[in-house]
This record gives C-alpha cells, sequence and structure tokens, in this order.
C-alpha cells in the first residue's frame, strides 16, 4: 500500500530545494540523503534535506536548479508500506478519502474530501450536494469509521436546514 508521506509546496533558493507539506509522524526518518520516494508519476531519490525541526527542504537528483524544482511542485510523495503494524481499528487518513459519509440511519450525507488537522481535533471535510461541511472527529458525532464508509452522528441543523431556531 502506498502511504503518502509529504507534497512538495514550493522551491527555495537557487540550488533546487523545494519546501514540503509533511504528512508523516517521522518526517527525520522518511527524508534522508539517498531515501527513495515515489510518485505519481514515478519516484525521486533525495539528494539533501534542511530542516530547522518546524519545516522540511529536500533537494531530489536530477532536480539541481530552481526550474527543476519549481516544476515538482504539486507532487505528492509516498512510501511503500504493508501496514502490518497497524491495529484492526486502525487506518491512515488517506484511506479514508472518497469514502462516502452516511449518518446513523444510513442516509448519504457526502464523501470525506479531506481531513484538516486542528489543534484540539481533527475536522473531517465531507463534500455534499450543497458544499462542505466540517464534521469534528471525535467519537461523540463519528461513532464509526470502516473500509467502506464513515459513520457520523450530527447534531440537528449540520446537514440540512431543519434545525429548530434556537432562542435566548
Amino acid at each position: 500500500m502506498r502511504l503518502a508521506v509529504a507534497t512538495i509546496a514550493s522551491a527555495v533558493g537557487l540550488k533546487g530545494h523545494v519546501r514540503l507539506k509533511v504528512a508523516t509522524d517521522d518526517p527525520a526518518a522518511r527524508f534522508v540523503p539517498g531515501a527513495l520516494l515515489l510518485t505519481d508519476d514515478g519516484e525521486l531519490t533525495v539528494a539533501d534535506v534542511r530542516s530547522d525541526g518546524k519545516s522540511w527542504q529536500v533537494a531530489f537528483k536530477g532536480h539541481e536548479d530552481r526550474t527543476a524544482a519549481e516544476a515538482l511542485r504539486d507532487v505528492r510523495l509516498y512510501i511503500e508500506t504493508d501496514n502490518e503494524d497497524a491495529y484492526e481499528d486502525e487506518f491512515f487518513y488517506h484511506e479514508l478519502l472518497g469514502l462516502p459519509v452516511v449518518d446513523t440511519a444510513g442516509r448519504e450525507l457526502g464523501s470525506v474530501k479531506r481531513i484538516q488537522a486542528m489543534p484540539g481535533h481533527d475536522l473531517i471535510i465531507v463534500e455534499t450536494a450543497r458544499g462542505e461541511v466540517m464534521v469534528p472527529f471525535v467519537s461523540e458525532l463519528v461513532p464509526e469509521v470502516t473500509q467502506s464508509g464513515v459513520v457520523v452522528d450530527p447534531p440537528r441543523g449540520l446537514f440540512d436546514d431543519d434545525a429548530e431556531e434556537v432562542r435566548p
């Protein structure tokens, strides 16, 4: 299984470095010189790494100048993993993308567009016919997540306009 570990954000400097939007819990282990990272169109080999502990910048073999680095913008980087260490109820966020979202009664509400990391808890961004709906990714509102879909127990009015008017 492919696991997304980063997306290339932008070129930095003149020597081919790019800034990464990191999507892994261990960037120091993933981004080392010589590491092979998969892309949708092939693979890239890490030539150099710079980090200040908060952000990560890498250069890839064959992309030694700014022009070549700019061409990599928005490229997703992956590793191959067998996910043997995961527990039965664990999943990677990228596995949820595109899954149907239903309420506890089975009514289809939309599909998972993305997961947004937040300080207190993450949000599931659900694409509906009316636009995006943000659902806090907490067990009270998301009681079940499977490989076939996400079940939510939303408060009244989150996905529809039939909520009772609240009066002071």
